[in-house]
């Protein structure tokens, strides 16, 4: 019986005129073929289980490795380090979640040794990488029938159940010496810029974390240094966004050590850190705007700081998250901006009046800079302290009242791009090859008509001219007239009612018309002429009272101070004012216990009616 052996190819030939069809076929993604009739063995059923398991693996590839949520590893004093429930995709694509929290102890040593092979009961000095990895285990024994009369009957694994279990990988990073926050700092530079899993961690595993062990026990574990979110290499700041995270890590740990050892003062960036990312936290003891000094950056560095609005940040450190980071060993020429965060209505009563003037259109009415809009200019920080002019102490330092407002562990700084008006570089540039077109020569039409638009102007500019040199001296004066009143309320808002005078120019301010306020305004007064104390609480709760509680406001003080509970009443006052919270609740609460008389507490009731409380 003769056989005939044809050659059957994969490609087939195509006669149109695309070419011929491509093809790619791969063994590892066969699935079998069923039909009636057909005998079934367990080769079959476990093609379609890795037909299945690759196909997933396919999926897990395309999202990218590394963790998805959750598993944020610890390391406790008692040398257990724990790891919270979480979901994360390997190097190989394969799906590990942990539904419940991972403990291991280090000081259990027996177990160490049973569970890896060969017995591991010490561990060298060195540095490990703590991965989590997929696990299967055998679960029950399953009936087997032989295939012949003679055969053995061999038991088998019943299933499988698959999960997840910590493991601890030697990596051939050798251990650096130093502290542990140092060397953290410089291992930043060997890791975070590998964002695909080092060679020694398994492609069915994810790393977590990065464990120092010394003399057997464990020093210290980085979670930021080898933790990779999922899909973190396919975005173009990766390096940046991991470099943060291990800064923001690291700074709270240098921050905590300090603070145990009672170290409080500012202290430089270059002591714990070799890099730092475009945009990070800065801690606030590092800054002083008062006195124009700061202590993080290298004095290098170009650093200035500015008040911003809270709702603005994060659209600026997208923005600078895009530029390179910083090396503090080599980079020398960086533009630093520090971020002080102010709520909206914080923004807009201080950093106004941190505005920089525009010309005055009364002295240069043809400058360009009198139709701009007045600009919020940077302060300038330096190192050293500079020969700067003596401070005006009559003007409310509005920079203190700016840093007062920012909270500890809300500065944040960024890295600057080098702009174009920075640097004075013209943008407009012409493509090679480019040629610009030739003037057409006008005609005599079109010079006529220039010549008619030009002496429209020269007529409209003269009218313009002589209209100002008539207004110059009322303008002149609206603006001493204005500056004086500037000047007045600048003063009256700074003393904020420290010294009589003060507070009675404050009253008189408000302009009160109705005769029981003015008559008990006048009679507490005269009352705390000689208590300064309360001169100033009365002023600082006037800032922040309507004036249409005036009526209710004076009476109250008067009945309140022959009850002997005057200081309290204005200082609950001012804390609810402080808290955005109505006046009148608070005495509507507490008015009576206070010494304040019904019909007084009346007239808050009505007042606030008014107000539509």
């Amino acid at each position: 019986m003769s056989h005939t052996i044809g050659f059957q190819p994969f490609s087939v030939q195509e006669l149109s005129q695309e070419g011929l069809r491509k093809s790619s076929l791969d063994p590892f993604l066969s699935r079998s073929n069923y039909f009636d009739g057909r005998l079934l063995k367990a080769a079959d059923l476990t093609r379609d289980q890795q037909y299945l398991d690759e196909r997933l693996l396919q999926t897990g590839r395309v999202l990218g490795s590394g963790v998805v949520k959750g598993l944020r590893a610890e390391l406790s004093g008692a040398q257990k380090i724990s790891v919270s429930p979480g979901l994360a995709i390997t190097a190989s694509g394969r799906v590990l979640e942990s539904v419940n929290s991972l403990t291991v102890d280090l000081t259990e040593r027996a177990d160490i040794a049973v569970l890896n092979q060969p017995p591991l009961r010490y561990f060298n000095r060195g540095l490990y990488a703590l991965i989590l990895q997929y696990t299967e285990k055998g679960v029950g024994i399953a009936e087997t029938y032989p295939e012949d009369i003679g055969q053995k009957i061999e038991p088998r694994i019943n299933s499988y159940e698959e999960g997840v279990e910590l493991a601890l990988v030697p990596l051939r990073e050798t251990y650096p010496a130093g502290s542990e926050l140092s060397t953290r700092a410089a291992l930043a530079g060997k890791f975070l810029p590998q964002l695909q899993p080092l060679p020694e961690i398994p492609d069915g595993a994810v790393a977590l974390g990065l464990l120092a062990i010394d003399k057997n026990i464990g020093q210290w574990l980085d979670r930021s240094l080898l933790y990779r979110p999922a899909g973190m290499h396919l975005q173009d700041n990766a390096l940046q966004q991991l470099l943060a995270a291990h800064y923001e890590e690291l700074l709270a740990d240098v921050l905590t050590a300090r603070n145990w050892s009672s170290l409080q003062a500012a202290f430089s960036a270059g002591q714990f850190f070799q890099w730092l990312p475009p945009v990070g936290s800065l801690p606030k003891q590092a800054v002083d705007p008062e006195a124009a000094l700061q202590r993080f950056f290298p004095e290098s560095f170009r650093v200035g700081i500015l008040p911003v609005r809270k709702e603005d940040l994060p659209i600026l450190e997208a923005e600078a998250m895009l530029e390179q980071p910083i090396n503090l060993s080599q980079d020398t020429d960086v533009d630093i901006m520090i971020l002080a965060p102010l709520a909206d209505a914080d923004f807009n009563f201080y950093a106004r009046r941190l505005e920089a003037p525009t010309a005055t259109p009364a002295d240069e009415p043809f400058a360009l800079s009198t139709r701009l809009l007045p600009g919020l200019l940077p302060l300038t920080l330096s190192v050293r302290p500079l020969r700067r002019p003596a401070v005006d102490t009559s003007q409310p330092n509005y920079w203190r009242n700016v840093w007062d407002r920012v909270g500890e562990g809300q500065l944040r700084y960024l890295r600057r791009p080098a702009r174009i008006a920075e640097n004075h570089v013209s943008t407009v540039v012409l493509a090679r090859g480019f040629q610009l077109p030739e003037a057409l020569p006008p005609d005599n039409n079109e010079l006529e008509q220039l010549n008619q638009r030009l002496l429209q102007a020269e007529q409209a500019r003269d009218s313009f001219q002589a209209q100002l040199q008539t207004s110059r001296q009322q303008l002149k004066s609206a603006q001493q007239e204005y500056a004086k009143l500037k000047t007045d309320y600048d003063a009256l808002l700074s003393s904020g009612g420290q010294t009589g005078g003060g507070l009675a120019a404050q009253i008189e301010a408000r302009g009160l018309r109705d005769k029981t306020a003015v008559t008990a305004a006048r009679k507490y007064l005269d009352n705390i002429a000689n208590q300064p104390k309360l001169q100033e609480l009365t002023g600082r709760v006037l800032t922040l009272l309507d004036s249409v509680y005036d009526r209710a406001f004076w009476p109250s003080l008067l009945q309140s101070l022959e009850a002997g509970s005057l200081e309290k009443l204005l200082l609950n006052l001012l804390e609810t004012l402080q808290a955005d919270k109505p006046a009148h609740e608070f005495i509507a609460n507490a008015g009576a216990d206070l010494g304040l008389k019904d019909d007084t507490l009346q007239v808050w009731k009505r007042s606030a009616e008014f107000l539509g409380g």
